[in-house]
């Protein structure tokens, strides 16, 4: 009887290692610096007021996609809101089409005396109409500043455009940055 009952509850922990091992807290993404990289906050438009907050899993982040001039890489983001954090699996996809580096070449070249205000205004007009990075999400999941699950098995989000000064575009341009020492756009 006592090996059936040991057999039955190591079972039961082997079961439930997936569960618990998922589950994240605000204090373990917080207090994890290295691992959990902040490359947007949120603030209400007086900027006294927390809104939120987007971090990059760092040790989530791959490259599925090194085809110049398309690339592609998918990692773990976090968005923190009132105590809320929601986990996503992305996969931002890159054309260097539109990279800063390939948009500063070509206006350079188009513009050899172009001013420097000019500059960045061209530039950010082309970014604004096609920024190069379009995004999906999959694998979503809420959960409580605790850790426990609030929501599983979230909607994926169909592939869409990314803006570069966004949370997701500023996750993208973190990514390509830890994959390829550059980053994508300013």
């Amino acid at each position: 009887v006592f090996m059936r009952k040991s057999f039955f509850s190591i079972l039961l922990c082997f079961i439930l290692i997936p569960f618990t091992i998922s589950a994240i807290s605000l204090s373990e993404i917080e207090n994890d610096p290295i691992r959990y990289v902040k490359v947007y906050e949120v603030m209400d438009e007086t900027g006294c007021y927390y809104m939120g907050s987007m971090y990059v899993d760092k040790d989530s982040v791959e490259v599925l996609l090194c085809a110049p001039p398309l690339y592609t890489i998918r990692g773990k983001t976090y968005f923190i809101d009132h105590g809320a954090i929601i986990q996503d699996t992305r996969i931002i996809n890159y054309d260097y089409n539109q990279s800063m580096e390939t948009i500063t070449k070509r206006l350079i070249l188009d513009n050899p005396k172009i001013s420097r205000d000019e500059f960045i205004k061209k530039y950010l007009d082309i970014i604004h109409i096609n920024s190069g990075i379009t995004y999906s999400e999959t694998y979503s999941k809420m959960y409580n500043s605790d850790g426990t699950i609030a929501l599983d098995n979230l909607p994926d989000i169909p592939l869409q455009k990314c803006g570069s000064f966004s949370g997701i575009g500023r996750a993208a341009n973190y990514m390509f940055y830890k994959c390829y020492n550059h980053y994508f756009q300013l």
